[in-house]
C-alpha cells in the first residue's frame, strides 16, 4: 500500500500552509499599498507623508486605550505565532503499539521503539543497504510504518526492494499480527560504491 508524504501531521501541514498564504498576502497587500503611495498614486500630498502624521501621534498621546489595544493586538500575533511553531513540530509518531484488535479483549502493547529498532537491523543485515530506519506513525488502533534505506551500491534499488517486498514486509506483518499494514518505503540510492565487510 502506498502512503503519501508524511513529512509533518496532516494538521501541521494544513495550519502551515494558511499561514503562511495569509502572510504572503498581507505582505504583498502592504508592499502594494507602499508602492502605490510612494509613487503618488493617492495623491502627491500623500507621497512624502510620514507614517505617523502629527494627526496620529496626537490621537495616541490622548487617548489611553490605544497603546492597550496595540498591546492586545501584538498579544493575539504572538500567541498565533507560537500556535503556529506547535504544529510545526507537532508529529503523529506512536509511542506504544496496541497489538489486540478486539478492544474487549484488553491490550496488549509493545513499544513502538523496539519495533522501530528491530525493522532497521533487519534491513541492515541485507546485502545492498547501508543503514536503515523505521518510524511508527498513527494511533493505537490504526498505525504505519515508514522505512527509510539508504543503498550502498552493491545491489540495484530493484534486487533489495525485491528483497524487502517478499522477506521484509511479511516478516514484519507477521510479528505484528497485521497482515495490512500500510508501509512507505523511501529509498536513497548510492552516489557511488561503497565498501562494506562481506
Amino acid at each position: 500500500m502506498t502512503l503519501p508524504a508524511l513529512d509533518r501531521t496532516p494538521v501541521a501541514t494544513r495550519t502551515n500552509r494558511a499561514g503562511l498564504v495569509l502572510l504572503g498576502l498581507l505582505l504583498l497587500g502592504g508592499g502594494l499599498i507602499g508602492l502605490v503611495v510612494g509613487f503618488g498614486g493617492f495623491g502627491s500630498s500623500n507621497q512624502g507623508r510620514p507614517v505617523l502624521d502629527p494627526v496620529a501621534r496626537d490621537f495616541a498621546a490622548t487617548h489611553d486605550w490605544f497603546w492597550v489595544a496595540v498591546a492586545a493586538g501584538c498579544l493575539v500575533v504572538a500567541a498565533l505565532a507560537l500556535l503556529w511553531l506547535r504544529a510545526q513540530l507537532s508529529t503523529d509518531r506512536l509511542r506504544t503499539l496496541n497489538l489486540e484488535s478486539d478492544r474487549s479483549r484488553g491490550a496488549t502493547t509493545m513499544t513502538a521503539s523496539a519495533v522501530e529498532r528491530a525493522c532497521a537491523e533487519v534491513l541492515q543485515a541485507r546485502r545492498g543497504v547501508a543503514e536503515a530506519s523505521a518510524v511508527m506513525l498513527g494511533d493505537d488502533y490504526d498505525y504505519r510504518l515508514v522505512l527509510s534505506i539508504s543503498l550502498n551500491g552493491r545491489e540495484s534499488l530493484r534486487a533489495v526492494d525485491d528483497v524487502v517486498q517478499a522477506e521484509v514486509l511479511p516478516q514484519i506483518r507477521n510479528v505484528l499480527d497485521s497482515q495490512d499494514l500500510p508501509v512507505r518505503i523511501e529509498y536513497q540510492i548510492a552516489t557511488r560504491v561503497r565498501r562494506v565487510p562481506m
